[in-house]
């Protein structure tokens, strides 16, 4: 018995298209809005912004960058001295 596919599924573009477009457009949005709400002064959304940016910005790198995982694990066991 012979299986043939009509059409074949590759998800490695999908990595770089998300880095080389849509998280700059999501920051641009981010910092657009930033700026609104500086605009009125409003300093707590615009911290609690930042906050969550840098954290999701982190989360990103780990997921895009191949090993990133691990080397932080690392640089956060030799931190606590939990490593070798």
């Amino acid at each position: 018995m012979t299986t043939h596919y009509v059409l074949a599924l590759d998800t490695s573009g999908v990595q770089s298209w998300l880095a080389d477009n849509a998280i700059p457009l999501v920051l641009i949005v981010i910092g657009l809005s930033m700026l609104a709400a500086s605009h009125k002064q409003d300093t707590a959304k615009i911290v609690t912004t930042l906050v969550g940016v840098v954290i999701s910005l982190g989360a990103l790198a780990l997921a895009l960058i191949p090993g990133a995982a691990k080397a932080t694990a690392v640089t956060i066991g030799h931190l606590l001295n939990l490593g070798s």
